[in-house]
This record gives structure tokens, C-alpha cells and sequence, in this order.
């Protein structure tokens, strides 16, 4: 009997300090009317919702189901407000922009971009030198255009290699020759060449898609980082890696201006004009070399990841529904009937390519979880959300929300004919690309390079599934059987 005792009274003692800290949790929530969320455990919170589930977003999704469209969870240390309404979002990314326009810095950034230096990491007057300068010289309207020779010759060069596997009714890895096609039109874009470690590149860039999809430990309890070595010690070998291929590149530039004098009519690319920023030192905020290399790798990387997801997931869709195959193709082979090539114009004129375009990218966003970080204690939709609470929009969500989207998690391009939704991030129910100050630079040129790329292989080939596989069987990386139909222009 007083054993039994002296066992209670242990395990109350045990319990104490955890009921104690759940108690004044709860209290402290009522006081400042925080979010409502899902039961926690003690040390942990609701890393136990996440890590059981899958897909981080969806099992957030399903979660803000019970919960609300402005729910909070504890991840370990970390307070985290999930945004999956339209009306919540639009609070994020419009009304209340300058207090949530920071992205926080997670525990990939610091160490990959030089200290989170980069674009997509940093803020402020930094932050807006950097972007003008992309903006200048990649991503505006004209330059885009200007890549209009080299989107040509890379797309006909990933349909020559198509090619050679049509004959013999070969399987063909689509997804390697989407990464290969995405990333030498970025690198040529911004650099003046394809990078001579693409391969090493492709594959540390799927590395760092799969590290940032998900909690890392150091990201859930950041002052026990230390503790997270094998992560560490993988983020480390590939920013070496990294750091070796993007320094090949500037050495390079550095080698042409050189033979060149610094002339300034010589600058032509993204690389160039940051370099040339830096020497002359009359930005705001001066460059340094680790700065400019922490751009080039979002360029690298971003520039890469985003066309190439939603690419390969526009190519899956297609094969689950031959019929929006075939009504695509046909657009595609009516407007070239009496044209050598596919240029800008014939694109314009594409409208149900965009229409699928526009349909992939609201069921599989290439970014799910929109990450914003709360500048100022604030109140949105209602509640308080304090200073420093990380903020995820749910895209995913929004994008299969049935308040907005009929029949949502049917694949039908034909729905935006009816409604007038873009991804410009001015409506809040479809924001694949963000919204805000936040909203991906790189939007328009990502959204022309596909356009391109698709209209080409629905042209030229017919597609087949590899023998064994079903439309419902599909997986990635995607891998398809080219059927050539039209042959290839001499250009």
C-alpha cells in the first residue's frame, strides 16, 4: 500500500511542472484571445499532428478543418499561426502586408544563403536593392522577352533527346529533362552559359526541396540545435558544394571583364550587373562577395524548382485526363497549321494551355506553405497574434477550398473560363506564386518558359504511359513513352 503510494505521489510530482506550464498556457491564451488549435504535448506541442500525417499541408488543412481558418499550434518551441481562409490570407498579404512582409529564417537559410543574404531571405532597403537589381536584369517584362532565342534552342534540344527515345517506343525520364531544360535557360539567363555542374546542381536542388518541406529538429527547438548534427552536417556539405559552383561562376565573369577592361556596355547578364554593383560600392548597403553569391543561388535553385514541379505535375494531370489532353493538342496543332515555329504570339493565342496551367498550379502550388513572420503584436481575423509568431498561408488549401472552387479537388481547366482569377496575387483564394511584397519575382518568366515548353511537346509528340503503369499510377519522377507526331523544325 505505501509503495503504491510513493508511486502517485512520483508520478504527480513528475506531472506537476507539465500540468503547471499547460495551466498558464491556457491562461495566457484566454487573456490575450489567441487562435484556437489542437490539443499539445508537453516539450513537443503538436509536432505529434504533423509527423504523423504525411504532407505537412495537408495535415494543416485537415487540421484548420476543426480548428478554424486562423488556427495556432505550438511546433516544439515555436508558435505557429496557420492562415487557410481567402479573407485571413488577403489580411496577411494586403491589409496588414508591412507587418507580415519578413520571412523568417529558418535554420536551412543561414547556413545555405550566407547568412539568409539572399533575395528570398532578407529585408528592408537590402532586400529592395535586390530586387530591383533581378528585376532589372531577369526578371522584367522585356528581359524575359530578350530569352526568347534561348528558350528556343534549349526546348529544341530537350525534343531532339525525346526524339531519339521515340522510335524504339522507349520510356523517357520526363522529369530529368524538365530539370535539365529549366535549368539552362535560367543559367543562360542569368550567367551567360549552362553551369558545368548541373548534374551536381539538379540533385543537391531536390536535396534542398526535400529539407524545406518539412520542421527540421533545429527549426522546432532552436536552442537545441546543436544537438541536430546529421543535418547540420548534410546542410554543410552541400552549401560547400554550392559555394564551389557558384565561385566557378564568378571567377568566370570576373575573368571576361578583366579581358574586357570593366567596360560598362558590356554588362549582360544578372552576374555581371551585381558584380559590378559591388566595385563600384555606391548601393545604400554595399555588396559583398558572399552577397552576391547568396543571390546567385536563389537564382540556381529557385530559378530551377519552381518551373520544374509544376511542369511535371501539368504533364501527370494531362496523362490522368486524356480528354484535356486532347482538346490541348489540338489548340496547340490548329494554331501552328500555317507557321514554322511556336513564338510569343502563338502563345497568346494558347488560352486553354493557360487554362491548364492555371489548374495545376491550384491543386499542386509549387510553394504549399506560404511562411511570413509577425513583425508586431497585431490582431488578425480577430485574434492576437504576437511578436515574432510564424505565419504559414496555406496555399494548398486555399487552392481546394470548395467556398471558393466547385467540385475543388476535380481536375477542370475549364473552370477559370468562368470566373476572372489570376495568380497575380490579387485574388486570395489562388495564390501559388504568394502575394504582397513577398510575391515570387520570378513569375512571369517561370510562367512563359512553361508555356513554351508545353506547347512544344504537345505538338511534336504524342504521349503514352510506360507498359504496366496506370493513369492512376503515376508517380515521380514522372516517366513517359514520346511518340513523335510532327516533326521536329530546323531552327
Amino acid at each position: 500500500m505505501e509503495s503504491t503510494n510513493l508511486i502517485i505521489t512520483l508520478v504527480l510530482l513528475f506531472l506537476l511542472p507539465s500540468l503547471i506550464l499547460v495551466r498558464k498556457a491556457a491562461n495566457r491564451k484566454t487573456k490575450m484571445n489567441l487562435p484556437p488549435g489542437p490539443w499539445k504535448l508537453p516539450i513537443i506541442g503538436n509536432l505529434h499532428h504533423l509527423v504523423a500525417a504525411g504532407h505537412p499541408h495537408q495535415a494543416l488543412h485537415n487540421l484548420a478543418r476543426s480548428h478554424g481558418p486562423v488556427m495556432l499550434l505550438r511546433v516544439g518551441e515555436i508558435d505557429v499561426v496557420v492562415v487557410s481562409s481567402c479573407e485571413a490570407a488577403q489580411e496577411v498579404m494586403q491589409t496588414q502586408d508591412a507587418n507580415f512582409g519578413t520571412r523568417p529564417k529558418m535554420s536551412l537559410s543561414d547556413t545555405l544563403f550566407y547568412g539568409g543574404t539572399d533575395i528570398l531571405y532578407s529585408e528592408g532597403v537590402y532586400w529592395r536593392q535586390l530586387r530591383r537589381i533581378c528585376n532589372t536584369y531577369l526578371f522584367s517584362p522585356g528581359r524575359v522577352s530578350s530569352f526568347a532565342s534561348i528558350r528556343r534552342e534549349e526546348v529544341l534540344s530537350m525534343l531532339r533527346a525525346f526524339c531519339k527515345e521515340s522510335f524504339d517506343r522507349t520510356p523517357v525520364n520526363v522529369h530529368n529533362k524538365l530539370a535539365e531544360l529549366v535549368n539552362n535557360v535560367i543559367c543562360r539567363a542569368a550567367f551567360r552559359e549552362r553551369c558545368k555542374s548541373q548534374e551536381r546542381l539538379l540533385e543537391i536542388t531536390k536535396q534542398i526541396i526535400e529539407l524545406g518541406s518539412r520542421f527540421g529538429f533545429s527549426d522546432a527547438f532552436p536552442t537545441l540545435s546543436w544537438l541536430d548534427v546529421k543535418r547540420r552536417r548534410t546542410v554543410e556539405t552541400i552549401h560547400r558544394d554550392l559555394d564551389m559552383i557558384v565561385d566557378d561562376t564568378i571567377k568566370e565573369h570576373l575573368k571576361v571583364r578583366k579581358e574586357q577592361n570593366g567596360v560598362d556596355d558590356q554588362i549582360e547578364d544578372l552576374a555581371d550587373a551585381l558584380i559590378k554593383a559591388k566595385e563600384q560600392g555606391d548601393l545604400e548597403v554595399p555588396l559583398t562577395l558572399d552577397n552576391i553569391k547568396a543571390v546567385m543561388l536563389d537564382v540556381f535553385i529557385g530559378g530551377t524548382g519552381t518551373s520544374l514541379s509544376t511542369l511535371e505535375c501539368v504533364m501527370s494531370e494531362l496523362m490522368r485526363h486524356p480528354t484535356v489532353m486532347a482538346k490541348a493538342q489540338t489548340e496547340v496543332r490548329q494554331a501552328m497549321r500555317e507557321k514554322t515555329h511556336i513564338d510569343q504570339n502563338t502563345l497568346l493565342e494558347l488560352s486553354y494551355l493557360k487554362l491548364v496551367i492555371k489548374e495545376t498550379l491550384r491543386l499542386h502550388p509549387p510553394g504549399p506553405l506560404l511562411p511570413r513572420l509577425c513583425k508586431e503584436t497585431c490582431k488578425l481575423h480577430g485574434y492576437t497574434i504576437p511578436s515574432g509568431t510564424l505565419v504559414l498561408i496555406n496555399a494548398w488549401a486555399l487552392g481546394r477550398d470548395p467556398r471558393y472552387w466547385t467540385d475543388a479537388n476535380e481536375f477542370k481547366p475549364e473552370r477559370f473560363e468562368q470566373v476572372g482569377v489570376d495568380f497575380s496575387g490579387q485574388n486570395f483564394e489562388f495564390v501559388p506564386f504568394g502575394a504582397g511584397r513577398r510575391i515570387c519575382p520570378g513569375l512571369h518568366y517561370s510562367t512563359v518558359l512553361m508555356e513554351m515548353a508545353l506547347a512544344h511537346m504537345l505538338l511534336h509528340f504524342d504521349w503514352e504511359l510506360p507498359d504496366g503503369i496506370g493513369k492512376h499510377d503515376l508517380a515521380m519522377p514522372l516517366c513517359l513513352v514520346p511518340i513523335l507526331k510532327i516533326p521536329l523544325p530546323d531552327f
